[in-house]
């Protein structure tokens, strides 16, 4: 027998190389993981007058992802009132798109319109097992570029689990497959004491009956070879309306059928709020080839674009229940369909006298929808969402401050409680470091100076700025107090307030000088406003330096005037290179051990910021910290110290 010998060096080399590769592996996937719980922004337009939660109905969905905004547009003259469900299903895009579009555009002049763009939030944050979806999807929009999540049929399991071997409608006593019981459009009416998904359905029954919502819109899309497509179902009750719907339509070039609703088949909506509310309900379905069974490749374009040659020769052979050809079913048309049956059910529901007045404007007709894509009607604002308050909003959103954020008291919207800032960062003052300054801009009304602090020891190189927002007073007070700091390696920058003419101001403000906003104004331009000179002064510094990171310091608006409320946040375009700080600086701030409470994050950065141009043009990281104004100044500068120093730590900078 031959005798073996194994060398245990090289066997604890390749099992070190294998761990390694184990431990990248887990993070790379940590991070895909974590970044589904991160939400694109819903611009609040111009008709929105409120928003809630669901959980204001039934306070069991608080702080769980069952809890969702409800957006309210609620018109000058009071009249009938409709609830919009979007993202029931968030593998089907039409449906939380159009419910988007409606929140961006739609302006009330009578009754009151309730839009939940994501019905069930839990479904947002995962995608179907086995399907090889993507976990979002863009829009190029007439202002750039914006992203939207795709998600799963059902809730997330991490939310909702084990799956039992058979689903039993609870108030039915249907049975169902066991993968059911996550599915929000088989739960209605919903248990207050059911399974998670039942309480999400259950929480919106009760919006249902506490508002005496008249009739209600349940937006869905469905694979070309099924054969309720491109339709309105409609319970008995609903039919009258949903007739009338469908005649307006077609007049409007729309092709679209209806369908009765099941009496046998149970925890649908249409079915389940007919019988147990006085709601008039129908589901609205269009075809989406990205779900279907016979498609191609699932990516980004069959979303957005719905072109699919496997779809194409299906419906040579007589195997769909919709035309298809080389154009597809654009994410345009399907949105036009939908947008258009709201907007006709409503314009239906006058003519047939059923109640009030629900009156709806500033929605486009189906061509113009259609034809002219979302992009012109979904446009990136390329600026942070912050809106002004109208008088009559003002009771409401001081509400909104108080009932939103733990607090010990509120006084003028600012949150007064005592904290602890664990990784309290104190500057110690230059002993051997040497300080310089140089202008930019010189000579111009955006003349500023950098500061340029230099160690003995030779090491890696930062760049911090602050104050790009002249409102922004935390952001640079703090940053300010690194100015004459002692590093003992490598070399500091520092341009703190960048924006100097709106924080000089004496009515300290947001914009360089009118409505130039500097930090969507990068790359800049040499010949343009002043806020692209500033820019392209501050973008040429990074480029020539080389920095291993930038460090962009701002601040959060209050809820009173920011309804997709950032609060204190990190935002990251790319994190190349700074992975393992980062997911340990993040969970530092989870877990109380660095700043005064936790952060959230988000990514991209804004177009045009300069986190995402210099992420994206240069491949060096950019790091924005948000604190939150909603609470007290010494707070916030604590906080963007913390975060500095912890950063300058990791890179050895300071003790």
């Amino acid at each position: 027998m031959k005798k073996v010998t194994l060398n245990f060096k090289a066997t604890k080399v390749s099992f070190a190389i294998l761990l390694l590769f184990v431990a990248l592996a887990v993070f790379v996937l940590s991070q895909e993981f974590l970044s589904m719980r991160e939400k694109e922004i819903i611009y609040r337009g111009p008709g929105v007058t409120e928003v809630k939660m669901l959980s204001e109905y039934f306070p069991d969905l608080e702080a769980t992802n069952g809890d969702t905004e409800i957006y309210v547009l609620k018109g000058t003259k009071p009249g009938a009132s409709a609830l919009i469900l979007g993202g029931t299903h968030p593998n089907e895009p039409a449906g939380f798109l159009s419910a988007v579009f409606l929140i961006e555009n739609a302006v009330l002049e009578e009754g009151t319109l309730y839009v939940i763009p994501r019905a069930n939030n839990s479904a947002f944050t995962c995608t179907d097992p086995q399907e090889g979806s993507p976990m979002r999807f863009t829009i190029q929009t007439d202002n750039g570029e914006r992203w939207f999540r795709f998600g799963s049929r059902a809730t997330n399991p991490v939310d909702q689990w084990p799956d039992p071997e058979i689903y039993v409608h609870a108030s039915s006593g249907q049975r169902l497959s066991g993968s059911e019981t996550r599915n929000l459009n088989r739960s209605y009416p919903g248990r207050k004491d059911g399974t998670f998904t039942e309480k999400i359905s259950y929480g919106i029954t009760e919006l249902i009956n506490k508002e005496e919502i008249d009739f209600f819109i349940d937006l869905h899309e469905a694979s070309p070879e099924y054969p309720t497509i491109n339709a309105i179902v409609a319970h008995e009750n609903s039919m009258q309306l949903a007739s009338q719907s469908l005649i307006n339509m077609q007049v409007e070039g729309v092709d679209i059928s209806l369908e009765p609703s099941p009496k046998n088949l149970h925890g649908l909506s249409h079915r389940e709020l007919g019988d147990f509310t006085n709601t008039l309900p129908v589901l609205m379905e269009t075809s989406n080839p990205a779900q279907g069974r016979l498609r191609g490749r699932t990516n980004e374009a069959l979303i957005v674009e719905g072109k699919d040659k496997f779809y194409e020769m299906a419906a040579k052979y007589g195997r769909l229940y919709v035309p298809f050809d080389e154009n597809g079913h654009p994410i345009d048309e399907r949105v036009a369909r939908h947008v258009t049956g709201v907007v006709q059910l409503a314009n239906s529901y006058n003519e047939l006298n059923l109640g009030e007045k629900i009156v709806i404007k500033g929605i486009p007709t189906y061509n113009e929808i259609a034809n002219g894509g979302l992009k012109t009607y979904l446009k990136h604002k390329n600026e942070e969402v912050s809106y002004e308050v109208n008088q009559n909003e003002t009771e409401q959103s001081k509400k909104a401050v108080k009932t939103s954020i733990p607090t010990s008291t509120v006084e003028d919207g600012t949150i007064i409680e005592p904290w602890e800032t664990k990784g309290k960062f104190t500057p110690e003052k230059a002993s051997t470091t040497t300080i310089e300054t140089y202008k930019i801009c010189e000579g111009t009304d955006v003349e500023n100076e950098i500061t340029v602090l230099t160690a003995k020891e030779e090491g890696p190189t930062v760049f911090i700025i602050a104050g790009q927002h002249g409102d922004e007073i935390a952001s640079y007070t703090a940053i300010d107090q690194l100015k004459d700091m002692e590093i003992k390696k490598g070399k500091l920058y520092i341009l703190s307030p960048a924006n100097k003419p709106g924080a000089t101001a004496e009515q300290k403000r947001r914009y360089v000088f009118d409505k130039e906003d500097l930090n969507r104004s990068f790359p800049g331009k040499t010949n343009g406003t002043r806020a692209e000179l500033l820019a392209s002064a501050i973008y040429s510094e990074i480029e020539s330096i080389r920095p291993v990171i930038v460090l962009d310091h701002h601040e959060a608006r209050r809820i009173e005037t920011n309804v997709d409320f950032l609060g204190s946040s990190l935002i990251y375009s790319t994190l190349n290179g700074i992975e393992d700080m980062f997911l340990n600086m993040y969970q530092a701030t989870q877990d109380g051990e660095l700043c005064s409470g936790p952060f959230n994050f988000y990514s991209p950065g804004p177009i045009g910021s300069l986190n995402n141009v210099v992420a994206t043009n240069l491949q060096i990281p950019v790091l924005t910290i948000e604190t939150y104004r909603g609470y007290q100044l010494e707070r916030r500068i604590e906080d963007h110290l913390a975060i500095v120093g912890y950063i300058l730590r990791y890179y050895e900078m300071v003790d």
